[in-house]
């Protein structure tokens, strides 16, 4: 099985959660590496949708790392949380990119 593990990263406008996944007893990933940032809440699509608990079920970093590894085959996958989300909605990714307020 795969495990699934959260890292908190401080940076230098706050701290990133890092969600990766780590196959017990494997000194190193065998296959190839994923990086995910994750998008804008999905909060009012869901709301709206015919099937909300899949759309939640995918606000789960957790749920993430593991479809991804699973579909892709990777070796491990690294799914980094926003460090901010303004107005709710948009996700700002702080400590990786320079933006405006809501993240542009």
């Amino acid at each position: 099985g795969v495990e699934v593990r959260c890292l908190e990263v401080p940076g230098e406008k706050g701290v990133d959660r890092v969600w990766y996944s780590r196959r017990p007893g494997a000194d190193r990933p065998v296959g190839p590496r994923v990086v995910f940032f994750g998008g804008d809440s999905c909060q009012d699509v869901a709301a709206q949708s015919g099937d909300p608990a899949t759309i939640l079920r995918l606000s789960d970093p957790t749920a993430v790392v593991r479809l991804l590894g699973e579909r892709l085959g990777a070796g491990q996958v690294l799914c980094v949380e926003p460090t901010r989300v303004d107005e709710r909605v948009w996700a700002c990714f702080d400590n990786f990119v320079e933006g405006t307020k809501s993240g542009e």
